[in-house]
């Protein structure tokens, strides 16, 4: 299994904080100094130690923080189950753009299903030019309703985005090919069906786990739905696996 890279941050602030600690509030310095001959640098220790261990402490919290963004977006985007509130707020934890303020819960005019929250950051990037200068600060939903043309809606004024007013095919509302699960890495559900149907396997979920430890996708302007695309990805492959064995 690939280590994290914050594992290795949390280490080191883990162990500073240790040491740091161990060297202020016990006479281990003091004893070790004056053993070798360095009583006289005793006076300046508090100058040093105490901005250190407050130093390891802030890394330490650092690497926790980053740590749990990284689980998250490795083991929550899954669609198989039912979302919460809750769990809406863990699926978009890799991404940068905060959630839309309003968290009232909202449904798509066009099929009276529950809509999922984005960030208008992600319509100003993937909305048409003719129709960017309508986006609104705040306030979007994104339809996650696979027979349903609207891609955003904004509940409170009653303006709607359809496919058509979209720069990309969003995927999960399309049947025919190119059916986009992600969009950073150009991956459809044809390409990861044709790797396991000559592999038996597909690299893409854990290449998609490796590029968001390595902060190079952007699912945030990219994706229609403003969220990590590894759950689509581990589902299409799934999906893809469940028919080569049907076959």
């Amino acid at each position: 299994m690939e280590k994290k890279p914050s594992n290795k941050l949390l280490k080191v602030g883990i162990g500073g904080t240790i040491i740091a600690a161990l060297c202020c509030f016990t006479p281990i310095l003091v004893i070790v100094l004056g053993a070798v001959g360095l009583s006289a640098v005793l006076a300046y220790l508090d100058i040093v130690l105490l901005p250190a261990l407050f130093i390891f402490i802030g890394v330490t919290v650092y690497a926790l923080s980053k740590r749990k963004q990284e689980d998250c977006c490795a083991t929550n985007n899954s669609p198989d189950r039912g979302e919460t509130d809750n769990d809406m707020k863990q699926e978009s934890c890799c991404s940068p753009w905060p959630e839309s303020k309003d968290l009232k819960s909202s449904t798509c005019p066009d099929n009276e299903k529950k809509g999922q929250s984005v960030d208008a950051e992600t319509l100003r990037h993937l909305i048409k030019k003719e129709r960017g200068h309508e986006i609104k600060d705040t306030g979007y939903y994104f339809c996650k309703a696979p027979d349903c043309d609207t891609v955003y809606f904004h509940p409170k004024s009653g303006q709607t985005f359809e496919k058509s007013d979209i720069k990309v095919r969003v995927g999960l509302k399309e049947i025919d090919d190119p059916v986009w699960v992600c969009y950073c890495f150009d991956i459809s559900k044809k390409m990861i069906a044709e790797e396991i149907e000559n592999t038996g396997l597909s690299a893409s979920g854990d290449r998609i786990r490796k590029e968001v430890a390595d902060k190079n996708c952007e699912c945030e302007i990219k994706n229609p739905s403003g969220r990590c695309c590894l759950g689509e990805v581990l589902a299409a492959e799934k999906e893809a696996q469940k028919n080569r064995q049907n076959v």
